[in-house]
Formats: structure tokens, C-alpha cells, sequence
């Protein structure tokens, strides 16, 4: 599949894998046993306890507790999860805004109401067309909402991770790492990272690592003459022993 660079806030861009139609395919089928389960559920409770048939099974309560539940779920469960519904959640994909920002109501609402049209109302064919034949593997409601879907990194080891065993006579060098954010921390280790690996364009990666050295130090009002990749090397160690994260 193509990947899609997605801009973060500090201008560092990250590659994600544009997820395949089988793993779109595969999390919209576990949603749909999800729902269609709870949809039985509450059809066999209605028609099997005599205290609860008369309520369960009026209009409006089909309405409210059967119908808006399961013609919500993609809506409520995406909005609320920062983009999973239950069925991405177990295949690691997650809906992400195409121009690198965080997909807003507006976006969730907008691709959610053309998921009615294109997949519930046709069976998934308008959707499945189009899938196939855009780079991104947009469906309609991706184009018009700016989104699309990518499959989320699996196959991570602990080197890969924010974490590092430091040994329990480390001392730190920068008392701001006790404040240092999760996000933060993970931006520096995929910034090192990528230089780390990337022996093609130096220049353009340069020029990242700068900019996220220079956000970091203004933001937690740090001064330091180190190298980026020294600075963030430190920072690494200094914010994993704040944390306990010793050997």
C-alpha cells in the first residue's frame, strides 16, 4: 500500500502505511457482529422476558435504545477513541486527518453520515470502488471529510520505545525532563530515530531536527549548546530516570 506523510504540530512529518481494503474490510466486518450482536441481544431479551417485551419492544424505545445506538456507533465510538471504532482498535488502524491535523467533529460527523450512503445503504460497493481506485484509499466520505485511514505501527520493540533501562547511578543533566510530556518524549525518539536510519536527504532532516530541538528548549525553557542528537539522547535518559524507568 502507499504511506502518507502526516504533519505534527512541530512541523516533523511522519510515515504512515495507508491501511489495505482487507483490513478496512476485516475492521468493518468485527463492527458489524458487534452491532448485529447487540441488535440480536436485544431482540431475544425483548421477546423472552415478559417483564421487559412491552417496553423493549415499542417504538419508541426501538428507537432509542436499538436504532440511534447502532447508527451512531462508528460516529460516538470514532470521536470518543480519537478515531478507533472497535473494529480498528483490534486491526490497529485509526482515522487521521490527510493535512496532519486532528480530525474534529465536523470530520467524524461528515465521513460518518456518507458511511450511511456509501456502505450501509449499498452494502459497501460504492465505498469498496472507490477505495480501489484512490492512491490514499479514501472512500467518498474520506475525500470529503479530508481523511483516510492508516494501519498503526505493530511490530515496535522495546529499542523503538520512549522507554531505556538506565542504570540506577545515571545522573540527569536537565531537571526539566521531570515535566517532559509522553508526546514530547515520543516526537524526540521519532525524530532520532528517522535521522538515525535515513541516510538520504541529510539536509531536509537537518533542518527537522533543529526545529524540534529549538521547539522543545523554548517550550520548556531549556538552554543547552548540545547537538540535536545529543540533546535529545540526554533528554531521553534524563526523562526515563525521573520516571523510575531504572535498572
Amino acid at each position: 500500500m502507499e504511506n502518507i506523510s502526516i504533519g505534527t504540530a512541530q512541523n516533523v512529518e511522519i510515515d504512515y502505511e495507508i491501511a489495505s481494503v482487507g483490513d478496512r474490510m476485516l475492521a468493518q466486518l468485527i463492527d458489524f457482529i458487534i452491532t448485529r450482536g447487540y441488535i440480536l441481544l436485544y431482540v431475544t431479551i425483548g421477546n423472552t422476558v415478559d417483564s421487559a417485551e412491552e417496553y423493549l419492544l415499542s417504538t419508541s424505545s426501538i428507537i432509542l435504545f436499538l436504532v440511534l445506538p447502532v447508527a451512531l456507533y462508528h460516529l460516538v465510538l470514532e470521536i470518543l477513541n480519537n478515531g478507533q471504532s472497535i473494529g480498528k482498535l483490534i486491526m490497529k488502524l485509526k482515522v487521521v486527518k490527510t493535512d496532519g491535523s486532528q480530525p474534529d467533529i465536523a470530520s467524524y460527523l461528515l465521513r460518518w453520515f456518507m458511511g450511511l450512503l456509501e456502505i450501509e445503504f449499498n452494502c459497501g460497493s460504492i465505498a469498496l470502488v472507490s477505495m480501489l481506485l484512490n492512491k490514499h484509499g479514501q472512500r467518498l466520505g474520506d475525500m470529503a471529510a479530508g481523511t483516510t485511514v492508516v494501519k498503526l505501527r505493530n511490530d515496535i520493540t522495546f529499542d523503538q520505545t520512549i522507554f531505556q533501562n538506565i542504570d540506577t547511578t545515571y545522573q540527569p543533566q536537565f531537571t526539566e525532563a521531570q515535566i517532559l510530556t509522553d508526546e514530547d518524549a515520543r516526537l524526540m525518539k521519532e525524530v532520532m530515530d528517522t535521522f538515525m536510519s535515513n541516510e538520504a536527504d541529510r539536509k531536509k532532516l537537518d533542518v527537522i531536527l533543529q526545529n524540534t530541538q529549538e521547539y522543545i528548549k523554548r517550550k520548556y525553557d531549556i538552554t543547552s549548546d548540545m547537538p540535536p542528537i545529543t540533546f535529545f539522547d540526554v533528554m531521553l535518559k534524563d526523562y526515563n530516570h525521573y520516571h523510575g524507568y531504572t535498572k
